[in-house]
């Protein structure tokens, strides 16, 4: 019985090349464990066997992945999926009047978003503001002065 723990373990960590999440080796590393016991007649039933190979391989995949994960972390870079601070500073077009102290709406890349104004004043249609910041899907923009640079 020692055999096929063994087998089932390498084959599981080899697996981990085709299948990569650190998931794998662990659960191979459990049927390793297995093995060991077995050679060592610590265990011999089968549902102490399958008991083992669980909770073990359950403990490796919470403790050891964590540990592994931390030394050598992923190189994915991970994006602001908002892209809140890519639209800080545009210059976008009025579509719907924002009148003061309320809601319009602005147009950003094609799709109209909810707006109101930085300083309480009324925007019409067809003006350029620009965006200040976001808060959560409403955008809070300012008009554009002739002089200002878009």
């Amino acid at each position: 019985m020692v055999n096929y723990w063994l087998i089932f373990g390498i084959v599981l960590i080899i697996l981990e090349v085709v299948i990569p999440g650190m998931v794998v080796s662990f659960v191979g590393l459990g049927a390793l464990t297995v093995a060991l016991l077995l050679y060592l007649q610590v265990i011999e039933a089968l549902h102490i066997q399958i008991l083992i190979f669980f909770s073990i391989s359950i403990f490796y995949c919470f403790t050891l992945r964590l540990l592994v994960i931390r030394l050598y972390p992923s190189d994915t870079e991970r994006k602001n999926v908002d892209n809140e601070l890519s639209n800080i500073n545009k210059c976008v077009k009025v579509i719907e009047e924002i009148p003061v102290g309320g809601n319009g709406r602005i147009e950003l890349e094609g799709c109209g978003w909810i707006a109101k104004t930085l300083h309480n004043e009324k925007i019409i249609t067809g003006e350029m503001v620009r965006i200040i910041k976001q808060e959560n899907i409403t955008f809070i923009v300012e008009k554009i002065k002739k002089n200002q640079e878009l």
